[in-house]
């Protein structure tokens, strides 16, 4: 009976190490644009900014999140573009990044936001495309240890009431724009759940 009893006091203890895992503590920074030509307005193109809003909306269960976005970070997001290409963050990155307490730091990157007529999207009709990229660096080491992509389309018209845009004969919503980057968006939350 006393074995019995220091069996399941043991299997206890473990049951709840398990369920009390530490979540990954993980840095959302402000996502910048890397579209360099596009056919919607600089107006139109700053829709993307909701997509680590989205992401964070997902992820939450899944981790820690510390909201970097805004003001805070505009000092570091020129460096942190020039480091990301060599696949690292700079100490100064790692020291802000630290005294948040973050695990991990979360950029990304608009790829794409277009409207385009293409057979292969939505039949034969305009639609709104959006392409976002992630990366992914650990704080500890400054080096980038993942990268997701998600890929966004909607139809240019919607029914519903809001915001109409127009560029040449096409008229499309501020709805259809948000769709496109909202599908991107969730692609990556759940890559990115998957990888936790």
């Amino acid at each position: 009976m006393k074995l019995f009893r220091a069996v399941l006091i043991l299997l206890i203890i473990f049951a709840a190490r398990a369920e009390a895992k530490e979540l990954p503590v993980i840095g959302v920074v402000d996502f910048t644009s890397r579209v360099s030509v596009t056919n919607l307005s600089d107006e139109q193109i700053l829709t993307f900014h909701t997509a680590p809003v989205i992401i964070m909306d997902e992820i939450i269960s899944h981790a820690e999140l510390r909201d970097l976005t805004g003001e805070t970070t505009e000092a570091i997001l020129d460096e942190i573009l020039v480091m990301s290409q060599v696949g690292k963050v700079t100490p100064e990155v790692q020291e802000f990044a630290a005294a948040e307490e973050c695990d991990y730091l979360l950029i990304g990157y608009l790829m794409n936001l277009s409207r385009t007529t293409d057979d292969k999207i939505i039949g034969k009709s305009d639609g709104i495309r959006a392409s976002l990229s992630v990366r992914i660096y650990d704080v500890a080491t400054g080096k980038q240890v993942a990268v997701f992509t998600g890929h966004g389309v909607s139809k240019a018209r919607v029914n519903r009431i809001g915001r109409i845009f127009r560029s040449g004969q096409l008229e499309f919503s501020e709805d259809s724009l948000n769709l496109a980057i909202e599908q991107a968006a969730h692609e990556i939350a759940e890559k990115i759940k998957r990888r936790i």
